[in-house]
């Protein structure tokens, strides 16, 4: 047999480029998904279109207020590298600007793009070569994918679920979740600041397009927890730009907040699907600031009126009381004039007495003063004669119980050594008496001693 042929790679790839060519016949338009792109300075565009097939509507996660879930991350069934060329460039761009701006190549993007199909050497890979766009394939993706983020989220009863949620009397603590350093950013803080009221704003730096904006805003809305009040801003743009406010996962996130949400996404004539389930929707950033505004003045407003229609029924309530306390002043006064007219007539009787009483009072005590007087000449002698009675009967009981009367008659007391009188039955031989006589005293010692039986 003979030996087979053998190729050089250039050989190879040129057969397989005609086989390709033979087999397209030419420009073939490709659908897909925009996975990255570049705009070097060499005036050329280089993208990534992929294949990335949706979960099925039974694969997606239940998402229910109380849980809030990301759609499952979805990966590329097949990637196709594309190339705009420089000269195709402006070509493609006519064919976007005729949109009027809506359609954007950026990531995340589904377009539908024509082009021819090569094998590109250097690195031996099919590519696009690109050469024009469907702008429409876009829109009516778009569309397509809102209407049906739409439903799902009226069938799970979320689209009024933020709404019902009250808003604070004087929302004044807000945060607002838009990309740091942006035009919507500086006009929905300057808007607050001219208001003159004292709001207190946190700002959250979330990406506001491409295939990671939905999700840096989620995470931005858990954090944001605890404000009165969250605002998500964003300035205009094409309906590409503004996809990522069409996501799901956002939507329920915005619906599901505790928290009121409001947005102001776009220019007058945007919409988007987080408008649909936000609290309140405004048309710009600067609309948006000026609502919140308008809620602390509306809460400003209902609390002057509160005040004032305090201070009238306080006013009310003082005149009431200034008429009471008048009538009362007049009655008091009355009464009082009738009171002092009493007093004084009682006081002048009183007067009257107290000048004839003293009189006869002082003859009362001058007959009490000569009765006493007598009693303190009289009473003296007859104490001083019954205290001399009393003082003689005292002496001669004394001196009938004197002890030196009874020794002159020959009486004499006889005590132990330790002074007690002595007694024959507490006597004891050898025991040292003394014995106290009318003329001295005696010292014996006990020989014997006889007791008598008592009678």
């Amino acid at each position: 047999m003979p030996d087979p042929t053998t190729w050089t790679v250039a050989q190879l790839l040129d057969v397989v480029q005609r086989a390709i060519s033979q087999a397209l016949g030419g420009d073939v338009w490709i659908e897909g998904e925009i996975t990255s792109i570049s705009r070097p300075a060499n005036g050329h565009v280089y993208l990534q279109l992929a294949q990335i097939d949706d979960p099925a509507a039974d694969e997606l996660p239940q998402l229910i207020p109380e849980r809030v879930d990301a759609r499952p991350r979805r990966a590329p069934r097949s990637t196709l590298s594309v190339v705009l060329l420089s000269r195709f460039r402006r070509q493609v761009n006519d064919q976007l600007l005729r949109t009027g701006g809506a359609v954007r190549m950026t990531e995340g993007v589904r377009v539908r793009i024509r082009g021819s199909v090569e094998v590109y050497g250097p690195r031996s890979e099919i590519q696009l070569r690109m050469t024009a766009i469907d702008p429409s394939y876009t829109l009516a993706s778009l569309g397509l994918e809102r209407d049906r983020v739409l439903r799902a989220l009226a069938d799970a009863g979320l689209l009024d679920l933020n709404g019902r949620l009250p808003v604070p009397f004087l929302p004044l603590r807000i945060a607002v979740l838009t990309s740091l350093g942006s035009a919507a950013h500086a006009d929905f803080v300057d808007e607050l600041a001219r208001s003159g009221f004292g709001f207190e704003v946190s700002a959250f730096d979330v990406r506001v397009q491409g295939p990671h904006a939905a999700g840096t805003i989620v995470r931005a809305i858990e954090r944001a927890a605890g404000h009165d009040l969250i605002a998500i801003v964003r300035g205009g743009g094409s309906r590409t730009d503004l996809a990522a406010f069409d996501d799901e996962s956002l939507a329920r996130a915005v619906a599901a907040a505790p928290t009121v949400i409001w947005s102001g996404v776009g220019h007058e004539t945007d919409t988007t699907v987080i408008d649909h389930v936000a609290h309140t929707a405004f048309k710009t950033p600067t609309a948006c600031a000026v609502g919140i505004v308008d809620a602390v003045r509306a809460g400003v407003d209902a609390f002057d009126r509160s005040w004032a229609a305090v201070e009238a029924a306080a006013s009310a309530a003082l005149d009431l009381a200034e008429r009471r306390l008048a009538r009362r002043v007049v009655g008091v006064s009355a009464r009082s004039t009738g009171a002092l007219d009493d007093a004084a007539r009682r006081l002048q009787r009183r007067s009257l007495r107290v000048a004839t009483a003293p009189l006869w009072r002082l003859d009362q005590a001058d007959e009490r003063l000569g009765a006493v007087a007598e009693q303190v000449r009289t009473r003296p002698e007859r104490l001083l004669q019954s205290a001399d009675a009393s003082l003689a009967a005292i002496a001669t009981t004394v001196r009938a119980y004197d002890p030196g009367r009874a020794l002159e008659r020959g009486w004499s007391i006889t005590r132990r050594g330790d002074g007690r009188l002595a007694r024959a039955s507490d006597l004891r031989a050898g025991t040292v008496l003394h014995t106290l006589l009318v003329d001295g005293e005696v010292r014996s010692v006990v020989d014997a001693t006889t007791t008598v039986a008592e009678p």
